[in-house]
């Protein structure tokens, strides 16, 4: 099952581990179809994660 991200507008944030690149693959594909490919992407590898982090804004959406 997808996740309903209509549920929690607001700021979103999807984190996955830097060697789960099956997670990265499936993520991108969920959130570039929910988000017509308006989505943020970086990179951590710091103390706090080391992996990507996908962020969008999906308030507007929302609105319409």
């Amino acid at each position: 099952m997808l996740p309903n991200f209509d549920k929690f507008p607001g700021s979103c944030e999807v984190r996955q581990t830097a060697l789960n690149l099956g997670a990265q693959a499936f993520w991108s594909k969920v959130i570039s179809q929910y988000t017509n490919g308006v989505f943020d992407e970086i990179f951590l590898n710091d103390d706090r994660w080391h992996g990507s982090i996908k962020t969008f804004d999906n308030s507007e959406k929302l609105l319409t």
